[in-house]
């Protein structure tokens, strides 16, 4: 049997939970790194094929923004548009130690504290690709 006791207790779990995720989701739309992930946007034509993902930070890690999506088109043509969009944010391309380290690296920005870096990785079949950007801030 239910007692006032018990019910009080689930009402505070309930709320408890929505509050969490609640400050999850508000945490996600206030993430640095998902604003520039979506300030480059999509090629002509894209299309997502999931949701952005937000991730950390976490001790030394960064937040990490990630988006896939379909495109027609060619792997150097995507590096390109985001490289343009880029520099359009304030962002350069990268040194040549920072894409040895990193061969996916389209563009970075040093900061005195940290780097904010944009990497695209491609896998094309024809002129049919899918494309994942990352964004870590």
């Amino acid at each position: 049997m239910w007692t006032k006791g018990h019910v009080r207790l689930l009402a505070l779990g309930i709320t408890a939970v929505l509050v969490a995720l609640g400050v999850v989701r508000l945490w996600q739309l206030g993430s640095d790194a998902r604003r520039l992930l979506e300030s480059l946007g999509l090629p002509p034509g894209a299309y997502d094929v999931a949701d952005i993902d937000v991730e950390g930070p976490d001790g030394p890690m960064p937040e990490i923004a990630t988006r896939s999506f379909r495109v027609r088109g060619d792997a150097k043509a995507l590096e390109q548009f985001y490289l343009e969009r880029c520099k359009r944010e304030g962002l350069s391309a990268p040194k040549p130690e920072s894409v040895r380290l990193e061969a996916e690296l389209v563009c970075e920005r040093w900061r005195t504290v940290r780097a904010d870096s944009v990497l695209l990785s491609t896998r094309c079949e024809g002129r049919d690709c899918l494309a994942t950007l990352e964004v870590h801030r």
